[in-house]
């Protein structure tokens, strides 16, 4: 769907000045915008490491739904650790990562002993 407003403008009889103002998908940011974050649920208590995006993709934060056990919680960006959530993290605990960029996959990896659960939004990243 695409917005025109036509304005004309008559400087003086020699010269006439047309503005055309469309928006478009492709320019129109009110189209492009918010983009959309899909929101994962991980139970830490999940002995193998939980893949929450298998693709590059950035990370806008994480909610703690369920507190964390004495166990630190390792983010990874492929087989390396970018982020470490720390251990006892309490039940509505709130993080912002201001779009932190994993160029790989997006991984938690967990103690085997560790319980919890953790939101994290995220999206991939086109």
């Amino acid at each position: 769907m695409a917005y025109t407003d036509n304005i004309q403008h008559a400087s003086n009889d020699k010269f006439d000045v047309t503005l055309d103002t469309t928006l478009d998908k492709v320019n129109d940011s009110i189209t492009n915008y918010p983009i959309g974050y899909t929101i994962t649920e991980v139970d830490l208590a999940t002995d193998a490491d939980v893949t929450v995006s298998a693709a590059p993709c950035v990370l806008a934060g994480i909610y703690v739904n369920v507190v964390f056990s004495a166990h630190a919680v390792n983010l990874l960006d492929g087989a390396t650790t970018k982020l470490i959530l720390p251990a006892s993290l309490a039940a509505g605990t709130k993080t912002s990562f201001d779009n932190a960029i994993f160029t790989t996959s997006l991984i938690v990896n967990s103690n085997d002993a560790a319980t919890g659960k953790v939101v994290f939004i995220w999206r991939a990243i086109p």
